[in-house]
């Protein structure tokens, strides 16, 4: 459990420990209309976590610098090069039932050459998250909008090139999530443009329309291998069933007949009776 909860927090401790690297320039004290009364000019930035700190300076030099230098090499590096040297030791034994049991989460869905490819999935997370933590320090959206979408190109082209996975599906799937945050990426565009007289309701339109498909067609997935699950369920139920009915008929047919109080005493009746008629008869043919 320690193991899952690691890789389920880990983007959120590399976000806090990027951030304290991540600084915005406010004033250059050269451009814009009053450059000589502009006042935020420190040539770092201020930390975005306070906005009030300058960057590289005072306090965040002595002290938040290097706790985040010690936080980045255990938050960041560290998972990523645990789960390598973990596989990596246990490389010749991962089909042994002890190791599937403990790491099997961390490779089983990976082709037997790639094991290792839940670190790379962890480094490009980390990617993902100091594109986000960083690219708050461009003044420009638009170019923080590129950066992002670089980053999403370059992750799908690693992913496609390698195809780790081994089920097809789940390679096409993740390629068309990079397709589709590209894609949104992409239009968002139209909102940070200063273009006048762009209806800007279609590309919205699209952008949510794009979304949703992606969500039915995970979904449709999804849905198919339940069914497949639940079908392949029923018909084992179906054939256990059948299988004991049969086996509940031949017990039936090969168990004695017990006959009822009912059926008894009327057999020793007709016995009665057939015992009488005979007597009458060797009666008849003593006197003849």
């Amino acid at each position: 459990m320690g193991l899952i909860a690691v890789f389920i927090l880990y983007p959120g401790w590399a976000q806090a420990a990027l951030s304290v690297f991540a600084c915005y320039k406010i004033d250059d004290g050269q451009t814009g209309l009053f450059p000589q009364n502009q006042k935020a000019t420190w040539r770092h930035g201020y930390w975005v976590r306070d906005m009030a700190q300058q960057c590289y300076t005072g306090v965040h030099l002595r002290l938040y610098v290097p706790i985040g230098i010690a936080s980045v090499i255990a938050l960041c590096l560290g998972p990523p090069l645990a789960s390598f040297l973990l596989l990596w030791l246990h490389r010749g034994s991962l089909e042994l039932p002890v190791v599937q049991q403990k790491y099997s989460f961390l490779y089983s869905r990976y082709k037997s050459r790639f094991f290792w490819w839940e670190s790379v999935l962890m480094l490009e997370e980390l990617a993902l998250v100091a594109v986000e933590v960083f690219g708050r320090g461009l003044k420009s959206v638009t170019h923080q909008i590129l950066v992002m979408l670089a980053s999403f190109i370059v992750i799908s082209a690693i992913n496609i090139a390698c195809s780790p996975n081994k089920l097809k599906v789940v390679t096409m799937l993740e390629f068309m999530s990079m397709t589709v945050l590209s894609l949104t990426v992409s239009l968002s565009l139209f909102f940070v443009a200063n273009n006048e007289g762009i209806n800007e309701k279609p590309v919205g339109v699209l952008i949510l329309a794009i979304n949703v498909a992606m969500l039915v067609a995970f979904l449709g997935v999804l849905l198919r291998g339940y069914w497949r699950k639940l079908k392949g369920a029923a018909g084992r139920a179906h054939g256990k069933a059948l299988a004991l009915m049969g086996r509940k008929g031949t017990a039936d047919s090969a168990r004695p007949k017990v006959q009822q109080p009912g059926d008894a005493g009327e057999e020793a009746m007709a016995l009665s009776h057939l015992t009488e008629g005979q007597k009458a008869g060797d009666v008849k043919i003593i006197v003849d």
